[in-house]
């Protein structure tokens, strides 16, 4: 009988020792937004249909039908948005393959790939791009 429980110790020590450590949650909606949050002191709640995370720091609030997943990592993310905005409002982000904005009828617009070379407004394939309007330039997540 001693060995029986000693076996049962062991084999629970054991897969204990395979757990592995994360230090964040992330949470990504369906535009592909996500936020991370430290596990220390998570709390999380849900109410009126929205998950609310929250570690004493920060917190994060997401309604449970724009939820695409959430999950541990070992690093945070940094992914606020897929689409980039500056201070005056001005928006850029890529839809469906497509740039979208909210520039000014008549503004200068260039798209380029990371290592530089000019990509056409439409037809953008997964990836990030440098969009530049009116000699403000955003960096854009496409997925």
């Amino acid at each position: 009988m001693k060995k029986f429980y000693l076996f049962f110790l062991f084999l629970g020590l054991s897969l204990c020792s395979f757990a592995q450590s994360y230090d964040y949650l992330t949470l990504r909606t369906a535009d592909g937004t996500e936020k991370s949050l430290s596990v220390d002191g998570l709390r999380i709640t849900f109410s009126d249909g929205k998950l609310l995370a929250r570690n004493g720091k920060e917190e994060a609030q997401v309604a449970l039908a724009d939820m695409a997943c959430m999950f541990f990592a070992t690093t945070p993310t940094a992914i606020e948005s897929l689409a980039a905005a500056d201070a005056d409002g001005l928006r850029v982000q890529i839809r469906g393959g497509r740039l979208v904005t909210n520039a000014p009828a008549g503004s200068e617009i260039q798209v380029y790939t990371l290592d530089g070379r000019r990509a056409p407004q439409q037809g953008l394939g997964n990836g990030a791009y440098l969009v530049r309007v009116n000699g403000r330039t955003f960096k854009v997540l496409a997925r």
